[in-house]
Order: C-alpha cells, then sequence, then structure tokens
C-alpha cells in the first residue's frame, strides 16, 4: 500500500484490493461457520464477554464488511472476477 492519498483515500495495487476483498471474504465465512461457533464458545469460557455481546461484534463486522466488499464489488467489477475465479480454481485442487 502506498499510503493515504490527498482525497483520503488509502492506495492500494489491485493485487491489494483482491487480497483484502479475500481476507473479508474469509472472515465472513468463519463467523457463520462451525468454526464461529467454536470462538463464540471460546469467547464466552474466556470470559472476553457473555453471548450478547459476541452477537454485537459478529453483527458489526459482518455488516461493515459486508459494506465494505459491496463497495469493491461496484468499483472494481475485476475483483469480483478474479475472486470467482480463484475460488473455483481451489474447488478443483487435488492434494497428491
Amino acid at each position: 500500500m502506498r499510503g493515504i492519498e490527498p482525497d483520503g483515500y488509502l492506495a492500494m495495487t489491485m493485487d491489494e484490493v483482491i487480497t483484502f476483498y479475500v481476507a473479508l471474504d474469509f472472515s465472513c465465512k468463519f463467523f457463520v461457520s462451525g468454526a464461529g461457533d467454536a470462538y463464540r464458545e471460546h469467547f464466552i469460557t474466556t470470559q472476553l464477554g457473555n453471548e450478547e455481546d459476541f452477537e454485537e461484534v459478529r453483527t458489526s463486522y459482518l455488516q461493515q464488511a459486508t459494506f465494505i466488499m459491496k463497495d469493491l464489488e461496484a468499483n472494481y467489477a475485476i475483483v469480483h472476477e478474479r475472486f470467482k475465479r480463484s475460488m473455483e480454481k481451489l474447488a478443483t485442487y487435488e492434494v497428491e
């Protein structure tokens, strides 16, 4: 990343935008999967907060991430297409 531009936007290369998009997508999937459920249990048992606190954090994160991802898709249509192609390649990847 090159830093903050004079207009207040963060300057990123296309690879950085795609990496950021993938990280957001992955973390959203984490929160709504079994891994997110396991993290909820950890959150509560380690007394980081209660169920209500966790739901507030998760909901807030998912809303913000969704907003950012939609903005990226709208402004960088290529991001969404490259991401879909990458996921298709991963889906067909075979471990030897």
